[in-house]
């Protein structure tokens, strides 16, 4: 009984160990390595945040600016989630220096326009979710450096034009949803450059 008591406080003091509070307000798990940040009434990406994280979730805050290079110090990251913010800018360069980023959530937020400087350093990124946004109309080169990308969400935004070379870059495609937008025609040749595409999903717009 003694042992099994004995293990149980080890058990319990090792978890406190690794569950530690940050200093910012958020749960780390420096074992796991996840730091959750979410619902923490945050106006501005974190600092601190231990540079071993993988995954940040930052979701259901506040945030409206994701400024150039905020999370180079965090250059481990792998799933980034930001939905429901109140996210109406990213600058160029946001989300530079994230070479191992697999996942970036940034649906339910106010983004109404992407530049190319957007995809900078996301060359690996396998999936990025744009989905319930305030997009209009997609820029050429916004996601001109999304190589490795695989499945992209732009669901309910109100795209209404879609450029020629929006997707040339995107060969590893194999989802694109489109649903719920505004568009009512798309030119020949829009999607010809995606060369793994599975699923196209048009769904809800006004196509003729």
């Amino acid at each position: 009984m003694k042992e099994l008591l004995l293990v149980l406080l080890v058990t319990e003091v090792s978890s406190r160990s690794n569950n530690t509070r940050c200093r910012l307000g958020c749960d780390c798990r420096r074992d796991l390595r996840f730091t959750i940040c979410s619902r923490a009434n945050l106006t501005h990406p974190p600092s601190g945040v231990p540079p071993s994280t993988e995954l940040l979730d930052l979701s259901d805050n506040f945030i409206s600016i994701i400024p150039k290079k905020v999370f180079s110090k965090n250059r481990k990251l792998r799933i980034l989630l930001l939905q429901n913010n109140n996210i109406r800018v990213v600058e160029d360069g946001g989300f530079a220096q994230m070479e191992f980023l697999q996942k970036l959530d940034l649906s339910w937020n106010r983004i109404s326009t992407l530049t190319e400087g957007f995809s900078i350093g996301l060359t690996f990124l396998q999936e990025l979710q744009l989905s319930h946004n305030q997009l209009a109309n997609l820029d050429s080169r916004c996601f001109f450096h999304l190589d490795g990308l695989q499945r992209l969400n732009l669901t309910n935004n109100s795209i209404h034009a879609v450029q020629m070379r929006s997707f040339s870059s995107m060969s590893s495609l194999r989802q694109l949803h489109l649903q719920g937008n505004q568009l009512t025609s798309l030119r020949s040749g829009t999607f010809s450059m995606l060369r793994s595409l599975e699923v196209l999903n048009l769904a809800g717009n006004q196509i003729s």
